[in-house]
């Protein structure tokens, strides 16, 4: 099918490396070429006919054939809102440069053939694939969707026919530039004849290829058709230069004409209610195409169209070739069937073909496989679901289109469904359509007035809504306001996201003024200054602002910054804004008690830390700083710690990636003593070394509020560890501390594991990555086992092997806190495992344990498995990458069917085979706790997985895996 044919391709795509944004972006470039190909083509015909073979009205009707289509499109857009009038420009630029040349200057022929070529130039295909390129797809508010029905069901094929015409006068082959405009309009036009049957749908390159193939052969005839007909209709003439200059076809003009007035009947009978401009629109692509599928209203009838197109084709041709006998008889050197025949045979070919085609498509859709035939009700609510798809695009014209035509439901004011809460929430041009659909509904006479009045005034921007409607307008829209809100409660953790850019601005004040964002994106590259001065907060509240995009801004923008409220303001990371932007940010808006900087590789001077400083210095709200791979001077370092130092708020500080330097980490040493609430601290990669652990252990010692202190990746060394050991044991108020990728080895383990047996706070331990080894664990598992605070450690990457895991397990059997032990790429083999297993059965608090990359094999699998068993605690079992086969995967089945407590299971990247994992399937059926099971990379069986993956949506259990980055990232952009 169209859709399965698409989404295959989207597939094979993503599977080359190709992401969804490339494949949208490559979509918008395609689309964009299409009709530029089609103008260039255009303008040199028109240029040909007009200047070298002197036929004025042929050229006239083609160059109409290229701009009225746009005008008129444009009219449309401008009257819904879609457009403003000084748009006009995008239209008619090329046309005034070209007739302005063409009529006024006195140019040589080649001159005025350039200039006539500017006729068919128009600058919409290049203004909308830049408006919608960062996203990598024109909003629906542009009315890019509906220039290109125009362009391709109007424009591209009238000129295809004009161009076969004027070729046809000629009695001689086509040449290059003809046959170049031909082809150029048949493709446009069968592109967007599918583009005009999915207008409901997101447009795709995948499925756009696919939808042209399938409708090109109708379209391709009923081009050639009407061009063959207006040629063998033609009057005879003598041929001269004189009678070709009329170029007169008239029987062809009443065809077409008829055409299109019994498709206005057509739709006026099917849906009086439509709009006169989309049915006019309607009815002129049908000329060329066929009822659009997307309203359900013509699939009884798409057919019936097309079939009795067929038999009034094969009637007009019998005529035109009747008459041709008739007309030889008069004038027999004027064989106009011989000369299509010797010169255009292939064209004649294409023709037939074309209408076979369109027999084949119109009898198997009527006898084999026929429209669907949907209830009023079920058509009600299909239509409903596409108003309420186009009113969240601001799509003017399918919205008319579904509500007036397939009858879609628009609810008044009272319901939460598309009603005016809808219409106020979403855009400004939206307003106007709501008014508009609101006087056609019962019951609203009474309100109508204000409710449009209401509309109208918002659609005027919000700089004159006190002085219109008065305080009865105020009252109307706080209630309206009440209503969104209390509608809002019941899923109040649902984030509403937008992005303020120049060209939805007024939306985002709108949001804003209804109280419906929480998540404001401003991409400082696509909204400017005056964008920014305009958006007012209207003491709204917002959750979170991301800032992104690489501009500075003016002094009034960043006065008009001290309007906004928000708790977080976030950098984006992936498009970084500038430091003086991101800091101005933090200087001026209100109520922030989270930053996070993004600014990447781009360095903070020592001005713009001198402004952060003095920001938390002004600040009682700012809790959380993050400052994340962000590159401050060491003199900014001094500045913001000595902010922090005197700081009565600020609980969490993330220097994360900065090189300190003694004088930096003195510094943040005092801050961590001065600050009366400092908790967190996060110096991770900031090549602090031994002495730079010194002054931090100091610091510990003397803070009254410290928690938390990382110090991840530091080089400390073992007499490092020692002078942070002392530091931890007598702490009152440490709870947790990182020292992972540190080099502190056996001795520097040996002085952690005594801190821990020594400390009544300490509660989570970081030692991944040290190499501690097997030998230097006998006081660090001393430590774990007496420890009356511990809760988690994680000691990853120790070479620890067998051994280690034996004396572990002891200390954990007797540890009566432990909770949560990541042990990944130890080299654990059985024999560890099945240690660290008898640890797991006697436990009272083991709540997970992470074993990733060991190699416990199938004996370890089956002993940690019966130790599941016999746990009433044990909640989560990360196994990947263990050399798990058959045997292990079916006894930890057991053990998941077994298990009252296991919420996870993470099996990945083990060869279980299928017979395993039908075991797993039937384990999910009978046990009541497991939320999540991984089973990602597993060799096994497609039948076994699709057992597991039947069983699992049964239960309601988690198949997919988060990412790796999935636990730390929960919080982050």
């Amino acid at each position: 099918s169209h859709a399965s044919l698409a989404q295959r391709g989207q597939a094979l795509l993503v599977s080359w490396g190709v992401t969804e944004l490339v494949q949208r972006r490559a979509s918008m470039v395609v689309f964009a070429l299409l009709p530029v190909v089609d103008m260039f083509f255009d303008g040199l015909v028109l240029g040909d006919l007009v200047v070298q073979k002197k036929w004025p009205v042929l050229g006239g009707c083609l160059g109409a054939a290229i701009v009225l289509p746009q005008v008129l499109t444009f009219v449309f857009l401008w009257r819904n809102e879609m457009r403003q009038l000084h748009q006009i420009v995008e239209v008619l630029l090329g046309p005034v440069i070209g007739l302005s040349g063409y009529f006024w200057l006195d140019l040589s022929e080649s001159s005025q053939q350039v200039s006539l070529f500017f006729v068919a130039v128009s600058l919409v295909p290049a203004v909308n694939l830049r408006s919608g390129w960062e996203e990598g797809r024109h909003s629906a508010a542009s009315g890019a969707q509906w220039f290109e029905i125009a362009e391709g069901m109007i424009e591209a094929p009238w000129s295809a026919i004009l161009v076969l015409y004027s070729s046809f006068l000629t009695h001689q082959p086509p040449s290059a530039k003809f046959i170049g405009s031909f082809a150029a309009s048949i493709v446009t036009t069968a592109k967007a004849a599918d583009q005009f049957n999915r207008a409901d749908q997101a447009k795709s390159l995948t499925g756009a290829i696919p939808g042209t193939v399938k409708v090109a052969p109708e379209v391709t005839f009923r081009v050639v058709f009407l061009a063959l007909l207006a040629f063998l209709t033609r009057p005879f003439g003598d041929g001269s230069a004189a009678e070709l200059e009329t170029s007169r076809s008239y029987f062809a003009c009443i065809v077409i004409a008829v055409d299109l007035c019994c498709n206005m009947f057509f739709l006026l009978a099917t849906a009086s209610q439509s709009p006169a401009a989309p049915r006019l629109l309607v009815s002129a692509a049908m000329v060329i195409g066929h009822p659009p599928e997307f309203l359900d209203a013509f699939a009884q009838i798409r057919n019936p169209h097309r079939l009795t197109r067929l038999v009034v084709a094969l009637l007009l041709a019998s005529v035109a070739v009747f008459g041709q006998i008739l007309m030889r008889l008069v004038s027999p050197e004027d064989d106009r069937v011989e000369m299509l025949l010797d010169s255009y045979p292939h064209l004649l070919l294409a023709m037939i073909v074309g209408y076979v085609a369109s027999w084949s498509r119109g009898l198997y859709g009527w006898l084999v496989e026929p429209a669907p035939i949907y209830s009023h009700e079920e058509r009600v609510r299909r239509a409903s679901g596409k108003f309420r798809e186009a009113v969240l695009k601001n799509d003017l014209p399918l919205t008319q289109l579904v509500a007036k035509v397939d009858g879609a439901e628009v609810p008044s004011v009272g319901n939460q469904g598309n009603g005016i809460v809808t219409a106020l929430a979403v855009s400004a041009a939206q307003t106007k359509m709501h008014a508009q659909l609101l006087r056609a509904i019962p019951g609203n006479s009474g309100w109508e007035a204000n409710v449009t009045k209401a509309l109208n005034s918002v659609a005027q921007k919000f700089t004159t809504l006190t002085d219109v409607g008065g305080d009865g307008f105020w009252e109307m829209f706080t209630a309206v306001q009440q209503e969104i809100k209390s509608a809002r409660r019941a899923d109040s953790d649902q984030w509403t996201e937008v992005t303020l850019k120049d060209e939805t601005v007024t939306e985002v004040e709108l949001q804003l003024l209804l109280g419906l964002v929480r998540k404001l994106k401003v991409d400082m590259t696509l909204a400017s200054d005056a964008a920014l001065e305009q958006l007012n907060w209207w003491d709204c509240q917002v959750d979170t602002i991301f800032l992104q995009g690489d501009r500075g801004l003016s002094d009034q923008a960043s006065s008009m910054m001290q309007t906004w409220q928000a708790k977080r303001l976030i950098g984006s990371k992936r498009k970084p804004p500038s430091p003086d932007t991101m800091i101005a940010g933090v200087a001026a808006i209100r109520g922030l008690s989270t930053v996070e900087f993004g600014t990447g590789e781009k360095a903070i001077s020592d001005p713009s830390a001198a402004v952060l400083g003095d920001t938390i210095l002004a600040s009682g709200l700012l809790l959380h700083l993050d400052c994340k791979d962000n590159k401050f001077t060491v003199a900014g370092i001094c500045v913001v710690a000595d902010s922090i130092r005197q700081s009565t708020s600020i609980r969490n500080f993330i220097l994360h990636g900065a090189v300190l330097t003694m004088e930096g980490v003195r510094k943040i040493a005092e801050a961590m003593v001065g600050c009366s609430s400092i908790e967190f601290v996060d110096l991770t990669e900031g090549d602090i070394k031994e002495d730079g652990a010194d002054l931090l252990g100091q610091a510990l010692l003397a803070s009254r509020s410290m928690t938390t202190l990382i110090l991840d990746g530091n080089k400390v060394g073992p007499r490092g560890a020692e002078k942070l050991a002392d530091a931890i044991a007598a702490s009152a108020t440490m709870t947790s501390l990182g020292l992972a990728f540190n080099r502190i080895g056996p001795v520097g383990a040996a002085k952690i594991g005594d801190a821990i047996k020594r400390s009544t706070t300490m509660q989570e331990i970081g030692l991944a990555g040290n190499d501690i080894g097997a030998d230097g664990l006998d006081q660090l598992v001393e430590g774990i086992a007496e420890s009356t605070a511990l809760t988690k450690i994680n000691l990853s990457d120790n070479k620890l092997g067998d051994q280690g895991a034996v004396k572990l397990g002891a200390a954990f059997a007797r540890s009566s806190t432990l909770q949560d032990v990541d042990l990944q790429m130890n080299q654990i083999g059985a024999e560890g495992a099945r240690e660290l297993a008898a640890a797991i059965a006697v436990s009272p608090s083991m709540r997970q344990l992470g074993l990733i990359g060991n190699c416990v094999g199938d004996d370890g699998a089956a002993a940690i498995a019966e130790a599941i068993m016999a746990s009433k605690s044990m909640q989560l079992l990360d196994v990947q990458y263990n050399e798990i086969k058959q045997i292990g995967a079916e006894k930890l089945a057991e053990a998941v069917a077994a298990s009252q407590s296991l919420l996870t299971l993470d099996i990945r990247c083990n060869s279980i085979g299928g017979a395993a994992m039908r075991k797993l399937g039937d384990a999910i059926k009978v046990n009541s706790t497991i939320r999540n099971m991984w089973t990602e990379g597993c060799t096994t069986t497609t039948v076994a997985a699709a057992y597991l993956r039947e069983c699992a949506a049964t239960r309601g259990v988690n198949l997919q895996s988060p990412p790796p980055e999935y636990l730390q990232n929960l919080g982050e952009e």
